[in-house]
């Protein structure tokens, strides 16, 4: 028995000693390759030269890893403490071969995060996914083959953060006098956030790559960090950007190309606003909507435009389509919403589309709508509410004139037994 545990101690013990005889070496490629790439006069023979050692080297230890019996596991947390991991995260490249050797590496990683208890090295793992990050911030850099990746690291790095919500203050508040603490120290407070910088990023070029579960995914973390909280309530990048693609695409509709693209452009936006309202703290929730009802909702309904309604019915469907119960209270607390509603109630051109409208929120919250009539106490002074919305309803219904009514009328009878 005795002779056993030995044997497998010095089992342990070789292993280790092997890995960490691979690692220096390849501390000493990497070392090698980022002083060749730093010189300025480099021929391109010498920039693919040095380029291809490092991956052939990459390459080798991989291999080599995954002829190891214990896996991939010890030797990610060898390159974690050896500093490997943070070596390759400086490496900026858009070499198609080195770029997806590095991948491999930083996927692995991003495993060996999320399965095992990283707590021991939290504050590393924290500094390598931020350096990593920090090089895909500058866009104009990066090439088309490298953004499916980014967009899933932004994807996975957020999961790391919900369950390591303290490395978010170590990239937000960062301390000592690591290179890592040195470089975030150097950056302004608004461009400490790499994953916002690389969403941000996403949203202005129009990137293909939607961004929606991203940012509510991100700004969901505030429920578990203070200090993010606080780095969204100080920086309004983000509802400012939304703010102006709601408001570019209702110009393009009035100005440029009346397409149904625009008011699609517009819903996408303004489902971003409702599920970042539902998902974050409520001092962002509420700076967030305020910002969208002064700058957009309340200017569309203000101001004379020629697709008033269309923007308005893609409000309702957009509330109807996703549960946005804190949006949904906004917006039929919103004088010129209600207001709106009682214009349309008088055209008969647009009351088949309002129907449909109502009741499809009808039938898909109407718990949520029948909550609000029974708690809801109307001022003497309000102009319109969702009482009066539904008596409203209720009227023209029962002149029973088209289709759209009936159907309605059965909708509405179904869910207020009382009229």
């Amino acid at each position: 028995m005795f002779i056993k545990q030995n044997d497998s101690i010095h089992e342990k013990n070789t292993h280790k000693f092997q890995i960490d005889y691979f690692l220096e070496r390849l501390k000493i490629h990497i070392a090698e390759y980022v002083e060749v790439s730093l010189q300025k006069h480099v021929s391109s023979i010498q920039e693919k030269q040095n380029t291809d050692k490092l991956c052939l080297k990459l390459e080798e230890l991989s291999k080599r890893i995954e002829e190891q019996e214990s896996g991939y596991n010890d030797v990610v947390l060898r390159m974690i403490e050896t500093n490997v991991y943070m070596m390759l995260a400086t490496i900026q490249t858009t070499d198609y071969n080195l770029f997806n050797q590095l991948t491999i590496y930083f996927k692995k990683l991003i495993t060996y995060t999320l399965q095992e208890d990283c707590l021991y090295t939290v504050n590393q793992v924290g500094e390598i996914f931020g350096c990593h990050l920090h090089g895909f911030t500058k866009y104009p850099l990066l090439v088309a083959f490298q953004l499916p990746y980014i967009n899933r690291l932004i994807a996975n790095i957020i999961r790391i953060c919900k369950k390591y919500p303290i490395i978010l203050q170590i990239w937000i508040l960062p301390d000592g006098d690591s290179d890592f603490a040195k470089l975030f120290q150097s950056l302004p407070n608004n461009t400490r956030l790499p994953m916002y910088q690389i969403i941000k990023n996403f949203l202005v070029v129009d990137s293909p790559l939607d961004q929606t579960v991203n940012v509510v995914e991100l700004i969901s973390l505030t429920k578990v960090s203070n200090c993010l909280d606080n780095w969204f309530l100080q920086n309004k990048d983000l509802v400012n950007l939304l703010s102006n693609k709601c408001s570019n695409s209702i110009f393009q509709m009035e100005n440029i190309d009346s397409r149904f693209h625009n008011v699609t452009e517009f819903a996408k936006y303004f489902k971003m606003f409702c599920l970042i309202v539902e998902n974050c703290t409520p001092q962002i929730a509420q700076t967030y909507y305020n910002f969208f009802e002064t700058q957009v909702l309340n200017v569309v309904l203000h101001n004379e435009i020629r697709h008033q309604h269309q923007l308005a019915f893609s409000v309702l469907q957009t509330i109807a389509e996703i549960t946005t119960i804190k949006t949904m209270e906004r917006v039929f607390d919103n004088e010129c919403f209600t207001s709106w509603i009682k214009i349309v109630f008088e055209e008969v051109e647009n009351l088949p589309n309002l129907f449909i409208s109502l009741s499809n929120l009808f039938s898909k919250h109407e718990e949520i709508l029948v909550k609000l009539m029974a708690t809801k106490i109307k001022p003497s002074d309000e102009p319109y509410s969702i009482e009066d919305l539904r008596l409203k309803a209720m009227k023209v219904c029962k002149r029973d004139t088209t289709e759209i009514s009936s159907f309605m009328a059965t909708t509405l009878k179904h869910q207020f037994k009382d009229l």
